[in-house]
């Protein structure tokens, strides 16, 4: 190795970025085909790094080169707490690297608009009688719900299907409840959905691995974690009975997203089928509605459930999406224009501003 590809970086920010995507450091020196002695001694004394090997450990943490040689170390993002069953479980290089995206984020959010900015869009929880959170699924509480998003059942029938429905509960969500709302990538069986309430702003972030109105009932599901003022970690479509507040969560998304008025009695799993379609949610959502409305017996739904199973098909959207396309999907609307909006005024970098939206910068030029 030549002395001259030899740098010295800032150990602990080895650690740091390790730690925050997710991985030991027994992974990493297998990666590098080192020991882990030899690892340990990166991270405590920051010499023989190789720039190759910077290079390397760059996109395996998707973190710029840069990083690594700052004089202190970033804020470690926090895990939001698994809600099934309470179960820490280990979870995949690509979950725990969105904590960190998610982090920064709405760090970038929250310097750009300040607390005050967000005590004032937070305004419609305090509406909320408090006695209403002791049970989140009722119906006054679902119907303030949604009023407040603004999305109103006729304009949830007109929307042509599930992609469109998304959007607009996202966009809605965000607009009128001042959460936003991220979305990666994920391994299914980590998670379906997270969200963070700890500190403004609040945020909601779904797998895009998942059907889009799996997100969209993830979507409302977490927005009964923040009304109960929990982070958490959650995959709605496995709660069991024995997870209560995940259960109540469920039932709470399924009623503001098809109230008791729209719910229309059936037996016939090709008619349920077509009236959720109707709504743009799912057949499982809308079976399940019939179930809490005892408009059908145990002994119909699971039969129901099955037929009803075996009756959806995946499906995959044609077509390529642009950088930019791909980049406000991922950060949402909200953030993506107000990414856009500092660069005009010169309030951050582009350097920054390609951090911030996973552009390069010469995508950002032509915006």
């Amino acid at each position: 190795m030549n002395n001259q590809d030899i740098i010295r970086i800032n150990p602990k920010i080895l650690e740091w970025a390790r730690e925050s995507s997710g991985y030991s450091q027994l992974d990493i020196a297998n990666r590098c085909n080192i020991t882990e002695v030899q690892y340990n001694c990166w991270e405590s004394e920051g010499t023989e790094v190789s720039l190759e090997t910077l290079r390397s450990l760059s996109r395996l943490f998707k973190l710029q080169m840069a990083t690594f040689f700052y004089p202190s170390v970033p804020q470690k993002p926090l895990r939001p707490i698994d809600r099934r069953n309470g179960l820490n479980r280990q979870l995949s290089p690509q979950t725990v690297i969105s904590f960190r995206e998610t982090f920064k984020l709405r760090k970038f959010l929250l310097d750009l608009k300040g607390k005050e900015f967000y005590i004032k869009k937070y305004t419609w929880l305090s509406g909320i009688d408090k006695k209403l959170t002791n049970k989140l699924d009722n119906q006054s509480l679902t119907d303030f719900v949604r009023e407040i998003i603004g999305y109103s059942i006729s304009d949830q029938i007109k929307d042509k299907d599930t992609i469109v429905s998304y959007r607009n509960w996202r966009k809605l969500i965000e607009e009128n409840l001042g959460i936003n709302t991220f979305q990666y990538s994920l391994p299914e069986d980590d998670v379906q959905g997270y969200c963070y309430s700890d500190y403004a702003p609040y945020c909601i972030v779904t797998n895009s691995k998942y059907s889009h109105s799996s997100r969209i009932f993830t979507l409302l599901h977490e927005i009964g974690h923040i009304i109960k003022q929990q982070s958490g970690l959650c995959i709605p479509d496995q709660v069991t009975d024995k997870e209560k507040l995940e259960l109540e969560c469920n039932s709470f998304a399924a009623m503001v997203i098809l109230p008791d008025e729209c719910v229309i009695q059936s037996f016939d799993p090709i008619e349920i089928f077509k009236l959720a379609h109707r709504f743009n949610v799912s057949s499982e959502v809308y079976l399940r509605r019939l179930k809490s409305l005892e408009l059908i017996s145990d002994e119909d739904f699971f039969p129901l459930l099955k037929q009803i199973r075996a009756l959806v098909k995946s499906s995959s959207n044609f077509g390529r999406a642009t950088s930019i396309q791909k980049s406000i999907s991922s950060r949402g609307e909200y953030l993506f224009n107000n990414v856009l909006e500092a660069l005009s005024k010169k309030s951050i970098s582009y350097e920054y501003a390609s951090e911030l939206l996973n552009l390069k910068i010469s995508h950002l030029l032509k915006i």
